[in-house]
């Protein structure tokens, strides 16, 4: 429900017939007195960010008992989430412009100005505001009558707007105050902050660009409060106080109690915000509160689609979110502005802070088709950050200032930082190695701007699986760094290196890396071999092996067979046959033994190797248990013969069955395995003999 009221401290004008002030209505319950001025930033997607002020009311008397739950807000009678914000806030802004008459009765104001202004900033401060304090003056001379101090924008601290309210002069000039209410309404606010105008006059103003009833719609617009103190009941100031739901004081009594109530006003004050998708043209914010629906709303207009919309173009976007390299000049400020209803852009200005902590102004250029840009050739070192907000005013003399959301710096600035980047490690190389040969290791690793020279590089390594780590230093040949690892750890099981690069701001990068291990032949040298015999076992057999790491999962394996049945592996155990004797690299014999078999029956086997890369087997070999047999015997046992006579028949007989003969001089012919025709060659003895070949 909206009220006009007035407080303030008014006792001696209560005495003056005609100057009474009213105050509120009466009305019953907790109600809701919105402030007219809304707050909106037309985003490039269409939305709009939307913030008002309102102040609670219980039966007349000023209230901050309910919480943000407590209240209802729509748009157009619709409900919406919004933020609300109940007094005291946790965390707040205040910028406050001071429209000042400095004509020649105003040197006490001056003075009190000066005087209080510090109590002021010190007990919103209290309340966590972050205040910031402008100045325009009126009534000077020389011309110009008006104008604006600190180069139209706010002062770094209030001890500098103190210092340039103690050199101020009264002189006389007219009071075009309706002109200081819009300039003071087109600083570059903040979003969300409360936009506070004091108008110290003692005059109803003097009409020069704009009058009363064309100031206050731009006033308006642009969601600035004004608190008037001026002497009388001057009806322009009286009508500016009004419209924007401000405060009336009276000149004649204490600074000090006028700007403390101004102080509290500002503090009890709820703040509600919202994110909106309801499209182009003029719309309502209502605030309800929930136990009081719908008696105790209140509701204002507000306008999207009107106000100048601000883009930052994706370069200057990247060097806010990553930062610049340190010692990067100059910056180049870029942005897209543009006026959605159809209006002209009359001013984009750009304030900005850099390491010299001079709060500075300047116009940003056009370059054609809504661009506008600035460019900084300051230098950025090292924890430096340059921090801006932009400002469009259109041909309306609408206001916007971003970043809308604070930015991501304290003040509702953005900031682009310059950073020591960390080092840029490459790729590490090689991907393989030799088995058990030292292993070189390269990576290449630059560092902007001290360069790889200034690196402090470190290579970890260790075979993978394992926990430890080893490490050493690599060195660096135009930005090429390396480092050699020792041949003991390059196993079988592959490496796990992790290269680690410091600059000198202590800046780490570390790159990991896995190498495995090249194909390295596995070779079985001998392996035992055993004959047909009568034995029946156990058999032992030997393997002399080289290149197998048993400590990688490295083994050799015997593996046999009897009368061709199921194959059975058995792992050889290493004969270590001294204190010093290698279990890697080199040369070794291995043994395992065939279980006893029957007679009778055939073995055959071979030997198998294997490390992690590699596996061959060795020849396979069989043999058979033999049956014990009878003698072997020749029939006939003797012969008488002659050179030139027939071949003679001779057959054996006993042993296995496989059988081999021999002669001194004759001629043997074999037809048969148990048979032979013997021919004598030679007078004279002669001898004949059969062998069993198992």
């Amino acid at each position: 429900m909206k009220k006009a009221y007035f407080t303030g401290l008014w006792l001696s004008l209560l005495l003056i017939p005609g100057l009474t002030i009213g105050g509120p209505p009466s009305y019953t319950g907790h109600n809701v007195d919105l402030d007219p001025g809304i707050q909106v930033i037309d985003n490039p997607n269409g939305s709009a960010l939307v913030s008002g002020y309102f102040k609670l009311f219980n039966n007349q008397a000023p209230s901050d008992v309910l919480y943000p739950a407590d209240f209802t807000v729509k748009v157009d009678g619709n409900p919406v989430q919004a933020t609300i914000v109940r007094p005291p806030k946790p965390k707040a802004m205040a910028d406050v412009v001071f429209c000042m008459d400095i004509s020649g009765s105003m040197s006490d104001e001056i003075r009190a100005v000066k005087t209080h202004t510090q109590a002021f900033v010190n007990k919103l401060t209290s309340q966590h505001f972050d205040v910031r304090l402008g100045l325009i003056t009126f009534g000077q001379q020389p011309r110009p009558f008006l104008r604006q101090r600190n180069n139209g924008h706010f002062y770094a601290t209030e001890q500098d707007f103190i210092n340039e309210v103690s050199g101020l002069n009264v002189s006389g000039g007219t009071e075009e105050w309706f002109d200081c209410l819009v300039q003071a309404s087109q600083y570059p606010y903040r979003y969300g902050a409360e936009r506070i105008t004091l108008l110290i006059t003692d005059e109803n103003g003097n009409p020069k660009q704009y009058n009363i009833n064309s100031a206050m719609p731009v006033v308006k617009n642009n969601a600035s409060k004004v608190y008037g103190i001026s002497n009388g009941r001057l009806s322009n100031v009286v009508q500016a106080v009004t419209q924007t739901n401000g405060q009336l004081y009276n000149i004649r009594d204490p600074f000090e109690s006028i700007l403390d109530s101004i102080a509290n006003s500002i503090i009890n004050t709820y703040s509600v915000s919202l994110l909106t998708h309801v499209g182009p043209g003029e719309h309502w914010l209502h605030v309800t509160p929930s136990a009081n629906e719908p008696g105790g709303e209140d509701k204002e207009p507000f306008k999207i689609g009107a106000n100048p919309v601000i883009s930052l173009s994706q370069v200057t976007q990247d060097m806010i979110n990553q930062g610049v390299i340190l010692g990067t000049s100059p910056l180049n400020i870029e942005a897209s502005v543009t006026d959605p209803d159809g209006g002209s852009i009359q001013t984009v200005n750009i304030s900005w802070l850099d390491p010299a902590a001079i709060p500075t102004t300047n116009a940003m250029s056009t370059g054609g088709a809504n661009l506008y840009n600035y460019t900084y050739g300051g230098t950025l070192n090292v924890n430096d950050c340059f921090a801006f907000a932009i400002q469009a005013i259109d041909n309306e003399g609408r206001n916007t200032s971003v970043p809308a959301n604070q930015g991501n710096a304290p003040g509702g600035q953005w900031r682009i930082c310059a950073e020591d980047p960390t080092p840029v490690i490459g790729t590490i190389t090689p991907d393989t190695y030799d088995y058990q040969q030292p292993v070189s290791v390269s990576a290449q690793i630059n560092d902007v701007p001290s360069g790889p020279a200034s690196l402090a590089v470190t290579l970890k390594y260790r075979e993978t699986g394992e926990v430890l780590w080893g490490n050493m230093p690599m060195s660096e040949s135009g930005g090429l760094f390396t480092a050699t690892i020792p041949d003991l750890v390059a196993g079988f099981k592959g490496l796990d290196v992790e290269v680690v690069a410091q600059d000198i701001s202590n800046n780490v990068s570390t790159k990991g890396h896995t190498l495995a291990v090249n194909t390295v032949p596995v070779s079985i040298i001998d392996v035992t071999r055993h004959t047909d015999t009568l034995d029946t076992g156990p058999f032992a057999i030997h393997a002399i092996v080289a290149g197998l790491d048993t400590t990688s999962a490295g083994q050799v394996d015997l593996v046999y067979t009897i009368n061709g049945g199921t194959a059975t592996t058995l792992p050889m155990t290493q004969a270590v046959t001294g204190a010093n004797a290698s279990l890697s690299s080199q040369t070794n014999l291995y043994i395992e033994r065939i279980p006893t078999v029957n007679l009778g029956e055939k073995v055959c086997y071979f030997v198998q190797a294997s490390n992690p890369t590699a596996n061959t087997q060795s020849q396979e070999h069989c043999f058979e248990t033999l049956q014990p047999a009878a003698p072997l015997s020749i029939t006939p046992t003797s012969a008488i013969m002659a050179v030139g006579d027939n071949a003679l028949e001779f057959m054996a007989a006993g042993g296995y069955g496989t059988y081999g003969w021999n002669t001194l001089n004759g001629s043997l012919s074999t037809t048969l395995a148990d048979k032979t025709l013997y021919t004598p060659t030679l007078a004279g003895s002669d001898k004949l003999s059969v062998q069993d070949l198992k």
